[in-house]
Protein backbone atom coordinates (compact mmCIF):
# COMPACT_ATOMS: atom_id res chain seq x y z
CA UNK A 1 0.00 0.00 0.00
CA UNK A 2 1.44 3.36 -1.04
CA UNK A 3 0.22 6.79 -0.02
CA UNK A 4 0.67 9.26 -2.88
CA UNK A 5 0.03 12.91 -3.66
CA UNK A 6 -2.13 12.12 -6.67
CA UNK A 7 -4.97 14.59 -7.13
CA UNK A 8 -8.34 13.96 -8.76
CA UNK A 9 -10.50 16.44 -10.61
CA UNK A 10 -14.26 16.52 -10.89
CA UNK A 11 -14.72 15.99 -14.63
CA UNK A 12 -18.42 16.91 -14.42
CA UNK A 13 -17.55 20.40 -13.20
CA UNK A 14 -14.85 20.78 -15.86
CA UNK A 15 -17.40 19.80 -18.52
CA UNK A 16 -19.80 22.42 -17.15
CA UNK A 17 -17.10 25.11 -17.44
CA UNK A 18 -16.28 24.01 -21.00
CA UNK A 19 -19.94 24.23 -22.02
CA UNK A 20 -20.18 27.71 -20.51
CA UNK A 21 -17.09 28.83 -22.43
CA UNK A 22 -18.40 27.41 -25.72
CA UNK A 23 -21.73 29.21 -25.37
CA UNK A 24 -19.99 32.50 -24.48
CA UNK A 25 -17.61 32.40 -27.45
CA UNK A 26 -18.42 34.23 -30.67
CA UNK A 27 -15.77 32.27 -32.59
CA UNK A 28 -17.14 28.76 -31.97
CA UNK A 29 -20.05 27.36 -33.96
CA UNK A 30 -21.49 24.53 -31.90
CA UNK A 31 -23.56 21.80 -33.59
CA UNK A 32 -25.65 19.70 -31.21
CA UNK A 33 -27.51 16.47 -32.11
CA UNK A 34 -24.95 15.94 -34.85
CA UNK A 35 -23.28 12.72 -36.01
CA UNK A 36 -20.24 13.01 -38.30
CA UNK A 37 -20.52 10.30 -40.94
CA UNK A 38 -17.48 10.83 -43.14
CA UNK A 39 -14.63 13.11 -44.17
CA UNK A 40 -13.73 13.60 -47.82
CA UNK A 41 -10.69 15.35 -49.27
CA UNK A 42 -11.69 17.81 -51.97
CA UNK A 43 -9.65 18.39 -55.10
CA UNK A 44 -8.27 21.70 -53.82
CA UNK A 45 -7.18 20.02 -50.57
CA UNK A 46 -9.91 21.22 -48.24
CA UNK A 47 -11.81 18.71 -46.15
CA UNK A 48 -15.53 18.11 -46.54
CA UNK A 49 -17.32 16.87 -43.43
CA UNK A 50 -20.54 14.99 -44.08
CA UNK A 51 -22.82 14.76 -41.07
CA UNK A 52 -26.36 14.15 -39.92
CA UNK A 53 -27.93 16.90 -37.84
CA UNK A 54 -31.42 16.49 -36.41
CA UNK A 55 -31.93 13.61 -38.88
CA UNK A 56 -30.99 15.82 -41.84
CA UNK A 57 -27.91 15.25 -43.98
CA UNK A 58 -25.56 18.23 -44.24
CA UNK A 59 -21.96 18.97 -45.16
CA UNK A 60 -19.40 21.73 -44.73
CA UNK A 61 -15.76 22.16 -45.80
CA UNK A 62 -12.78 23.32 -43.74
CA UNK A 63 -9.08 24.08 -44.20
CA UNK A 64 -8.29 21.71 -41.31
CA UNK A 65 -10.27 19.05 -39.46
CA UNK A 66 -9.49 17.63 -36.01
CA UNK A 67 -11.02 14.29 -35.10
CA UNK A 68 -11.18 14.38 -31.31
CA UNK A 69 -14.03 11.87 -30.99
CA UNK A 70 -13.37 9.46 -28.15
CA UNK A 71 -15.93 6.90 -29.32
CA UNK A 72 -16.18 6.40 -33.08
CA UNK A 73 -12.89 8.12 -33.92
CA UNK A 74 -11.61 5.13 -35.90
CA UNK A 75 -14.80 4.91 -37.97
CA UNK A 76 -14.37 8.53 -39.07
CA UNK A 77 -10.67 7.97 -39.82
CA UNK A 78 -11.63 4.99 -41.97
CA UNK A 79 -13.56 7.22 -44.38
CA UNK A 80 -10.19 8.73 -45.34
CA UNK A 81 -8.66 5.24 -45.61
CA UNK A 82 -6.82 5.71 -42.32
CA UNK A 83 -7.10 2.30 -40.64
CA UNK A 84 -4.79 1.26 -37.76
CA UNK A 85 -2.37 -1.57 -38.47
CA UNK A 86 -2.55 -2.73 -34.86
CA UNK A 87 -5.31 -4.24 -32.70
CA UNK A 88 -7.57 -2.09 -30.56
CA UNK A 89 -10.22 -2.67 -27.95
CA UNK A 90 -13.30 -0.68 -27.05
CA UNK A 91 -14.69 -1.26 -23.57
CA UNK A 92 -17.88 0.12 -22.05
CA UNK A 93 -17.56 0.72 -18.32
CA UNK A 94 -19.82 2.34 -15.76
CA UNK A 95 -19.04 4.28 -12.63
CA UNK A 96 -21.06 5.03 -9.53
CA UNK A 97 -21.40 8.68 -8.47
CA UNK A 98 -22.57 9.13 -4.88
CA UNK A 99 -23.53 12.40 -3.16
CA UNK A 100 -23.21 11.98 0.60
CA UNK A 101 -23.84 15.67 1.32
CA UNK A 102 -21.59 18.65 1.98
CA UNK A 103 -19.23 18.22 4.90
CA UNK A 104 -18.91 14.51 4.26
CA UNK A 105 -15.36 13.22 4.19
CA UNK A 106 -15.90 9.59 5.06
CA UNK A 107 -14.01 7.75 2.31
CA UNK A 108 -10.44 8.28 1.11
CA UNK A 109 -9.36 8.30 -2.53
CA UNK A 110 -8.00 4.84 -3.34
CA UNK A 111 -6.69 3.21 -6.54
CA UNK A 112 -6.38 -0.58 -6.70
CA UNK A 113 -3.90 -1.69 -9.36
CA UNK A 114 -3.65 -5.46 -9.13
CA UNK A 115 -5.72 -7.61 -11.51
CA UNK A 116 -9.26 -6.47 -12.31
CA UNK A 117 -9.08 -3.34 -10.26
CA UNK A 118 -11.22 -0.52 -8.95
CA UNK A 119 -10.96 2.98 -7.59
CA UNK A 120 -12.57 5.45 -5.25
CA UNK A 121 -12.37 9.21 -5.64
CA UNK A 122 -13.27 11.71 -2.92
CA UNK A 123 -14.00 15.05 -4.62
CA UNK A 124 -13.78 16.88 -1.26
CA UNK A 125 -17.28 18.35 -1.65
CA UNK A 126 -19.36 15.46 -0.31
CA UNK A 127 -19.45 13.64 -3.64
CA UNK A 128 -17.63 10.44 -4.61
CA UNK A 129 -16.86 8.29 -7.62
CA UNK A 130 -16.56 4.51 -7.31
CA UNK A 131 -15.73 1.86 -9.88
CA UNK A 132 -15.07 -1.86 -9.56
CA UNK A 133 -13.97 -3.36 -12.87
CA UNK A 134 -15.63 -6.80 -12.68
CA UNK A 135 -19.02 -5.30 -11.80
CA UNK A 136 -18.91 -2.13 -13.92
CA UNK A 137 -17.60 -3.59 -17.19
CA UNK A 138 -20.60 -3.96 -19.52
CA UNK A 139 -19.07 -4.98 -22.85
CA UNK A 140 -15.94 -5.10 -25.00
CA UNK A 141 -15.57 -4.93 -28.78
CA UNK A 142 -12.87 -5.09 -31.45
CA UNK A 143 -15.13 -3.56 -34.11
CA UNK A 144 -14.21 -0.31 -35.87
CA UNK A 145 -17.32 1.14 -34.21
CA UNK A 146 -19.31 -1.09 -31.84
CA UNK A 147 -23.03 -1.26 -32.56
CA UNK A 148 -25.68 -0.81 -29.90
CA UNK A 149 -23.58 1.40 -27.64
CA UNK A 150 -24.24 3.13 -25.25
CA UNK A 151 -26.20 0.74 -23.07
CA UNK A 152 -29.35 1.59 -21.18
CA UNK A 153 -29.65 -0.46 -17.99
CA UNK A 154 -32.94 -0.70 -16.17
CA UNK A 155 -33.30 0.41 -12.53
CA UNK A 156 -32.81 -3.10 -11.14
CA UNK A 157 -29.60 -3.64 -13.14
CA UNK A 158 -28.25 -0.27 -12.05
CA UNK A 159 -29.00 -0.99 -8.39
CA UNK A 160 -27.26 -4.35 -8.64
CA UNK A 161 -24.17 -2.81 -10.26
CA UNK A 162 -23.98 -0.09 -7.63
CA UNK A 163 -24.30 -2.52 -4.72
CA UNK A 164 -21.73 -4.99 -6.13
CA UNK A 165 -19.27 -2.18 -6.80
CA UNK A 166 -19.41 -0.66 -3.33
CA UNK A 167 -19.50 -4.02 -1.53
CA UNK A 168 -16.48 -5.37 -3.41
CA UNK A 169 -14.54 -2.15 -2.89
CA UNK A 170 -15.40 -2.35 0.82
CA UNK A 171 -13.40 -5.57 1.06
CA UNK A 172 -10.29 -3.50 0.27
CA UNK A 173 -11.40 -0.18 1.76
CA UNK A 174 -13.92 -0.75 4.59
CA UNK A 175 -14.95 2.93 4.67
CA UNK A 176 -16.54 2.48 1.23
CA UNK A 177 -19.40 0.54 2.85
CA UNK A 178 -20.70 3.87 4.20
CA UNK A 179 -21.53 4.92 0.64
CA UNK A 180 -24.17 2.16 0.57
CA UNK A 181 -26.32 4.25 2.92
CA UNK A 182 -29.74 4.39 1.25
CA UNK A 183 -30.12 8.07 2.16
CA UNK A 184 -27.34 9.05 -0.26
CA UNK A 185 -28.24 10.20 -3.75
CA UNK A 186 -26.43 8.23 -6.43
CA UNK A 187 -26.23 7.91 -10.21
CA UNK A 188 -24.72 5.37 -12.56
CA UNK A 189 -22.88 6.82 -15.57
CA UNK A 190 -20.93 5.02 -18.25
CA UNK A 191 -19.00 5.54 -21.45
CA UNK A 192 -16.70 3.84 -23.90
CA UNK A 193 -12.96 3.47 -23.30
CA UNK A 194 -10.61 3.16 -26.27
CA UNK A 195 -7.16 1.60 -26.00
CA UNK A 196 -4.64 -0.22 -28.16
CA UNK A 197 -4.46 -3.95 -27.52
CA UNK A 198 -6.66 -7.04 -27.76
CA UNK A 199 -6.50 -8.65 -24.32
CA UNK A 200 -8.54 -7.41 -21.40
CA UNK A 201 -7.05 -5.77 -18.33
CA UNK A 202 -6.83 -8.96 -16.25
CA UNK A 203 -4.09 -10.28 -18.57
CA UNK A 204 -0.65 -9.15 -17.27
CA UNK A 205 0.70 -8.95 -20.82
CA UNK A 206 -2.21 -6.89 -22.15
CA UNK A 207 -1.26 -3.80 -24.13
CA UNK A 208 -4.01 -2.00 -22.20
CA UNK A 209 -1.42 -1.60 -19.42
CA UNK A 210 0.72 0.49 -21.79
CA UNK A 211 -1.36 3.59 -22.37
CA UNK A 212 1.65 5.72 -23.30
CA UNK A 213 1.85 4.81 -27.02
CA UNK A 214 -0.59 7.56 -27.96
CA UNK A 215 -0.67 10.88 -29.80
CA UNK A 216 -1.78 12.62 -32.98
CA UNK A 217 -2.03 11.08 -36.43
CA UNK A 218 -1.81 13.88 -39.01
CA UNK A 219 -2.55 13.31 -42.68
CA UNK A 220 -1.81 16.72 -44.21
CA UNK A 221 -4.63 18.91 -42.84
CA UNK A 222 -6.53 16.11 -41.10
CA UNK A 223 -5.59 15.38 -37.48
CA UNK A 224 -6.85 12.40 -35.49
CA UNK A 225 -6.15 12.64 -31.76
CA UNK A 226 -5.70 9.65 -29.44
CA UNK A 227 -5.07 11.22 -26.00
CA UNK A 228 -4.98 7.85 -24.26
CA UNK A 229 -6.10 9.35 -20.96
CA UNK A 230 -8.23 12.33 -19.96
CA UNK A 231 -5.25 14.10 -18.40
CA UNK A 232 -3.34 14.17 -21.71
CA UNK A 233 -6.01 16.14 -23.59
CA UNK A 234 -4.62 19.68 -22.95
CA UNK A 235 -1.12 18.60 -24.00
CA UNK A 236 -2.27 17.18 -27.34
CA UNK A 237 -4.66 20.08 -27.88
CA UNK A 238 -1.66 22.43 -27.82
CA UNK A 239 0.21 20.18 -30.24
CA UNK A 240 -2.72 20.17 -32.69
CA UNK A 241 -2.79 23.98 -32.63
CA UNK A 242 0.95 24.04 -33.34
CA UNK A 243 0.53 21.73 -36.33
CA UNK A 244 -2.32 23.81 -37.76
CA UNK A 245 -0.34 27.04 -37.26
CA UNK A 246 2.85 25.45 -38.64
CA UNK A 247 4.83 26.03 -35.43
CA UNK A 248 7.45 23.60 -34.11
CA UNK A 249 5.72 21.58 -31.39
CA UNK A 250 8.61 21.93 -28.94
CA UNK A 251 7.75 25.65 -28.63
CA UNK A 252 4.50 24.79 -26.84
Amino acid sequence: LFKTVEKSVNTTKIAERLRERIWQSNSINFHSNTQVESVKRLREGRLKLVFCKDNNGESVSYDHAVNAAWFGRLAIDQTLDLVPQRPWLYRFKNGVFVNAGKGSNIVPSVTLMLGSFGDLVNFQDGSYYASWYPACMVAASKEIKPEGWPFNLDAQEQEKMKNETLRDLSAMCPAASQLLDSSHDWELRGNAIFAWGEQDIHEPGSELHKRYDIGILSDHNYHSVDPGKYTMVPYYANQVVDRIEGRPEEES
